[in-house]
């Protein structure tokens, strides 16, 4: 169970402070988001440096979001599903100032691609999908993040570097820094400075006004973000792991 804010295996490593031409190469960023919000939340600051630093970005969310709230009768699957993706089109839209190009797969929440041959036809889509214009750097939820769209999202990642090899791929933390994990022995934790974009990120991360407000009151289990850990998420930091460079999955 993640205990948002505690002070998991990341926080207690030594980190690497780093500019985003550490965690860039070309002017092509493809950013994977497992659900919508976790564009923001992870690496908010960071699309909007890229943005800023004038790079081409593409924005992907790999599920629908629709278990967030599935007991609620006033916002059913269909509904929940649209208000979700117009909450991604609208962060990313003010991470990117409208510059970036962004679109959803619509996998079911919690359902998204993970035996291998659904893992490389998903591949294959996004390939024609961003077609001609490919990914110099892609950016990933990590596999350490202890939830299983996070995890499918950082397997689909690997995929993607195997088609864009010239491309290189680093993770961002959500849930994962929350954690104890052997997962990062011998990794080196990348920390970037996203101050000068807090405002921004803000915004974006608020956009998603289904998971961090009362919108939807119907449904005692739904997920709502605490105060607290909305506000770590908009004032930390954002932290990077670079892939590892043997990957046998595939």
């Amino acid at each position: 169970m993640v205990t948002p804010l505690k002070k998991g295996s990341l926080f207690q490593m030594p980190c690497h402070h780093i500019h985003l031409k550490d965690i860039t190469r070309g002017n092509r960023l493809l950013v994977l988001a497992p659900h919508p919000d976790d564009e923001a939340l992870g690496c908010g600051g960071g699309i909007a440096a890229a943005c800023a630093a004038g790079m081409n970005v593409d924005i992907i969310c790999i599920t629908d979001g629709s278990h967030s709230h599935k007991n609620s009768l006033h916002w059913p699957k269909d509904k929940l599903v649209t208000l979700r993706a117009n909450e991604f089109f609208k962060s990313t839209f003010i991470l990117s100032n409208g510059l970036a190009r962004n679109f959803m797969l619509n996998y079911e929440d919690q359902n998204s691609p993970n035996l291998i041959s659904e893992i490389e036809l998903a591949a294959m889509h996004i390939k024609k999908r961003l077609a001609p214009f490919y990914p110099t750097t892609i950016w990933s939820s990590w596999i350490g993040d202890p939830h299983i769209d996070h995890q499918n999202t950082a397997h689909l990642a690997y995929a993607l570097k195997r088609l864009f090899s010239d491309s290189v791929l680093f993770f961002y933390t959500v849930w994962g820094r929350f954690i104890e994990t052997d997962l990062l022995k011998e990794k080196k934790v990348l920390k970037l400075n996203t101050k000068p974009y807090q405002k921004i990120k803000e915004k974006a991360v608020m956009a998603h006004r289904s998971q961090m407000t009362r919108l939807i009151d119907d449904d005692p289990d739904g997920f709502v973000m605490s105060e607290q850990t909305r506000q770590h998420f908009i004032s930390e930091d954002e932290y990077f792991l670079e892939a590892d460079r043997e990957y046998r999955a595939f």
